[in-house]
């Protein structure tokens, strides 16, 4: 009987160890979902910045990238915030391969929008100067 007093451990030092197990099996529930470790997902592939110029929530739930109507949004987004001039507006919207139904609606959206914005402009000029001259 001494000899197995001897060699066994006692019991008090027994319930720490699991003890200590069971909190450390507790903290590595609370890290990760369903029992799993937690592990961050990287991308697959790296982002590509002309295309992310392009993506708008809604048109990438409809259809995965811009559409002919979503491009009316696009690009005064494009020539606003990026100060892109109209031509490079052009080239970046005919790189996405678009359908020339699109590439229409582009052209269409452009041309509305640049006449929309130098009347506006004119206008106010016109305006100012009248005010200025004649009070």
């Amino acid at each position: 009987m001494r000899k197995a007093t001897l060699h066994s451990p006692p019991k008090e030092e027994e319930e720490e160890e699991e003890e200590e197990e069971e909190e450390e099996e507790k903290k590595k529930k609370k890290n990760s979902a369903f029992g799993k470790p937690f592990t961050p997902i990287a991308p697959r592939h790296p982002p590509d910045t002309r295309a992310s110029l392009f993506r708008f929530p809604h048109c990438v739930k409809c259809c995965n990238g811009p559409c002919s109507r979503h491009l009316s949004r696009l690009l005064p987004a494009l020539l606003n915030r990026h100060g892109e001039s109209l031509e490079a507006a052009l080239w970046k919207i005919d790189g996405l391969y678009l359908s020339t139904y699109q590439l229409i609606t582009v052209n269409l959206c452009l041309s509305l929008s640049l006449s929309l914005s130098l009347s506006l402009s004119l206008s106010l000029s016109l305006s100012l100067s009248i005010s200025y001259t004649y009070p």
